[in-house]
């Protein structure tokens, strides 16, 4: 994106590279072959700098479409020898070409090209195939053209089976290294999720907090939403003073918990997490429903859903990031508080809380 942008910028491309050094060298030479013998033409046919130009072009690049053939014995001497080196040109260009694009995607695949998604997702420490796969699956069940960017320093490349997924991107850098948020283009992204380094040791989360850190002081004036990967649940107290939100590697344990306590928790929050499966969870904003209770809330939300033939389920009340599962019915709304409801993809809220004055 930025090779038209800077002079500066294609210079060090060309300087650094060597296969783009060789195409650049290769298109000047073409160039200044074009160029001479478009004058050659010109003063050999007597023909006007459009007619030569194009005599040029299509003698070099073999097309010869004959429209404009040489008539004097010096065109015809010049087209010969036009034509054999054009041969020779258009095979060293196309084969420099091919090198180029090879080296590009040798290097995409290693993991040294920026990121060029932009409102996407940032994902710090490969998770492994398994996961990193239903992570793909699960973010793409609700947003189908969203650019995922895998940022590790372990792997050489991402496994061919994640890279199929489309819109996937590899950097391959250190967390520690300022140019490697540069590259992954964090700045630019929606949200960025640190995974543990081992989610087998407790004590990745002292490197998870390091990257954590480091993210809230990389994107102090960006609107990046940040999530991090909790190993034990013992080491939250070292998140408090960050601007990220956690979640629990073990949350199945709890669920398979739950289950033991209540047949068919564990399925209904499988559900529930699974984009994929049923209807999704979403976050609303209170606006004209202020000043209702929970209790009319609810009893409004059934009313309306039943009227205009949608499908809505309270969840949960936020106020402040205080999250209340089972607020009290007397419990009255404000402007701004939060709403967690279950609800089918493409509900639209606004129309349904104005039906529900």
């Amino acid at each position: 994106m930025h090779l038209f942008a800077s002079p500066k910028f294609v210079y060090n491309l060309i300087k650094e590279h060597p296969p783009f050094t060789f195409f650049g060298k290769t298109m000047l030479l073409f160039l200044l072959v074009f160029f001479t013998f478009a004058i050659l033409f010109q003063v050999a046919e007597k023909r006007g700098w459009e007619i030569a130009l194009w005599m040029s072009w299509e003698t070099l690049s073999t097309v010869g479409y004959g429209d404009f053939p040489a008539v004097t014995t010096a065109g015809r001497i010049i087209t010969i020898i036009a034509g054999s080196i054009g041969i020779a040109i258009m095979s060293v260009a196309i084969g420099a070409g091919v090198v180029m694009f090879t080296y590009i995607e040798q290097r995409r695949r290693s993991g040294k090209m920026v990121n060029p998604y932009k409102k996407g997702y940032v994902v710090f420490n490969f998770p492994g195939t398994q996961s990193a796969l239903g992570f793909i699956t699960e973010v793409r069940a609700l947003e189908s053209n969203v650019g995922i960017c895998f940022v590790d320093n372990t792997i050489e490349e991402l496994p061919a089976s994640v890279v199929s997924m489309g819109l996937v991107h590899f950097v391959r850098g250190s967390s520690l290294d300022k140019t490697t948020y540069e590259k992954a283009n964090v700045c630019n992204s929606k949200i960025a999720i640190i995974f543990p380094q081992n989610p087998n040791n407790p004590d990745s989360d002292g490197s998870t907090r390091t990257v954590v850190d480091l993210l809230s002081k990389y994107t102090t004036t960006n609107n990046v939403r940040i999530l991090h990967i909790l190993v034990d649940p013992q080491h939250s107290w070292m998140f408090h003073d960050l601007p990220t939100t956690e979640i629990q590697q073990s949350l199945e344990l709890f669920a398979l918990v739950q289950e033991c306590q209540d047949r068919y928790s564990a399925l209904i929050i499988e559900h529930l997490l699974k984009n994929t499966v049923g209807a999704n969870q979403q976050t609303v904003a209170v606006d004209k429903s202020e000043g209702k209770t929970w209790q009319q809330l609810q009893i409004s939300c059934v009313v309306t859903a039943a009227e205009r033939d949608e499908q809505i389920n309270l969840l949960a009340h936020v106020r402040d990031g205080v999250i209340q599962t089972c607020p009290k019915g007397t419990e009255i709304l404000k402007k701004g508080d939060l709403l967690s409801i279950i609800t089918f993809n493409g509900f639209n809220w606004s129309e349904f809380e104005k039906a529900l004055i």
